[in-house]
C-alpha cells in the first residue's frame, strides 16, 4: 500500500516516514524493495533516503550497490545519504567511489559536448541541458567531498560559478590534481 505513495509528490514524505516505521531496522526487507525494478524510480529514490536512518556498514553496502544506477536522481540521493552516514562516523569505501567519479566525469563531459553541439537550437533544450549539467557537476562535487572531506565542495562550486576565468581555471586545475589522487 505504501510503495505507490512513495512516487506521488503529495504523499511521498509521509509515506517514507510510515514505511520507515514499518520496516524499522529490517535491512534485508529494504534491500529487497530496492532491488525490485518494478517500483517507480521515485519510490526507489525514497527508499534510499530510509537508509540514512540505518547507521550500519550494511546500509553503506546497500548504497554502494546503487552507485551504478541509470537514474541520476537515485545516484544523487545515494551520494547524499552516504555523506550523512559518513558524517555519522561510518567508513565509506573509496575504491567504488573513484570508479563512479570517473563515470560521472565522463557523463558531465558528454553533456558539455552536447550543449556545445546543440547551442542556439532551442531555448528549452538549452535550459534542460544546463540543468542536467548542473546536476552532474553537483554529483561530482559530492563524490569529491566523500573522497576528500578536507575540500569544501561549496567553495569549489562558488569558484566554478564565478565570472573570473582565472579563478575557474585554478579550481579546475585543483580538481584535476585531486581526481588524480
Amino acid at each position: 500500500y505504501l510503495l505507490p505513495k512513495l512516487g506521488h509528490p503529495l504523499t511521498r514524505w509521509d509515506a517514507t516516514d510510515a514505511l520507515n516505521q514499518c520496516i524499522g531496522q529490517d535491512l534485508p526487507r529494504l534491500e529487497e524493495l530496492l532491488q525490485n525494478d518494478r517500483h517507480l524510480p521515485e519510490a526507489r529514490r525514497q527508499l534510499i533516503h530510509l537508509l540514512a536512518h540505518h547507521h550500519s556498514p550494511q546500509a553503506v553496502q546497500l548504497l554502494v550497490a546503487q552507485l551504478h544506477s541509470d537514474d541520476d536522481l537515485l545516484r544523487s540521493a545515494a551520494y547524499q545519504t552516504l555523506m550523512k552516514l559518513r558524517d555519522a562516523g561510518l567508513s565509506i569505501p573509496g575504491q567504488p567511489l573513484r570508479g563512479v567519479l570517473h563515470e560521472e566525469l565522463r557523463s558531465a563531459y558528454e553533456l558539455h559536448v552536447v550543449r556545445h553541439d546543440l547551442r542556439q537550437i532551442h531555448v528549452l533544450l538549452e535550459e534542460g541541458l544546463e540543468r542536467r549539467i548542473r546536476q552532474a557537476e553537483d554529483r561530482i562535487l559530492t563524490l569529491l567531498d566523500l573522497l576528500h572531506p578536507d575540500l569544501s565542495h561549496t567553495q569549489i562550486r562558488e569558484s566554478l560559478d564565478d565570472r573570473s576565468s582565472r579563478l575557474r581555471a585554478t579550481v579546475l586545475e585543483l580538481l584535476d590534481n585531486v581526481v588524480e589522487r
